[in-house]
């Protein structure tokens, strides 16, 4: 039976080195005590890291192998969601997604993509999704200033860590 196609894990990348969220938090000293990766896509992130010493979890509801709600249970030092909220069509989800990991942390950091120049031609934009439609039928949005104050500012303040073309790294607070 043929897999159902999944648009989340499509936009999951694998990596041999942390991500530039990841190294930013790693290099400033924010990566504390039991931290969650929420949305971790293959895991390679938690994978360097845990060889570092971080004692770091892995969740990804749309991976089969980081699909663990029982983490969702616990509570965390830090939490980090890097360009999860960019493959989000429906922001209702979205709204109730910020609720849950305040909820899990009160150390959450997020990072968006931001370089709009990465969108290809043939990309559908969705004017109520606010984003695009892939050639792959996989989601992106790019974050702006603006659009970042609009989704994530109504939901709590947020503390820039890098505030660039190609992605926003902020905590939520």
């Amino acid at each position: 039976m043929k897999e159902e196609y999944n648009p989340f894990l499509k936009t999951a990348l694998k990596r041999t080195k942390l991500s530039l969220p990841m190294r930013l938090l790693k290099e400033k000293n924010l990566l504390q005590g039991t931290i969650l990766d929420f949305g971790c896509g293959n895991g390679d992130d938690c994978r360097l890291l845990q060889k570092e010493g971080f004692n770091i979890f892995r969740y990804d509801k749309y991976n089969p192998v980081y699909k663990e709600d029982r983490l969702l249970q616990n509570h965390y030092d830090t939490l980090t969601c890097n360009y999860v909220f960019n493959v989000m069509d429906n922001l209702e989800e979205h709204y109730q997604l910020i609720e849950m990991l305040k909820k899990l942390s009160n150390n959450v950091y997020i990072a968006v993509r931001s370089d709009i120049k990465a969108k290809q031609n043939n990309w559908v934009f969705d004017e109520h999704s606010q984003g695009y439609w892939t050639s792959k039928g996989s989601f992106q949005r790019f974050y702006n200033n603006i659009v970042c104050d609009i989704l994530f500012q109504s939901q709590g303040n947020i503390e820039y860590i890098h505030n660039g073309n190609d992605f926003k790294l902020f905590k939520l607070t």
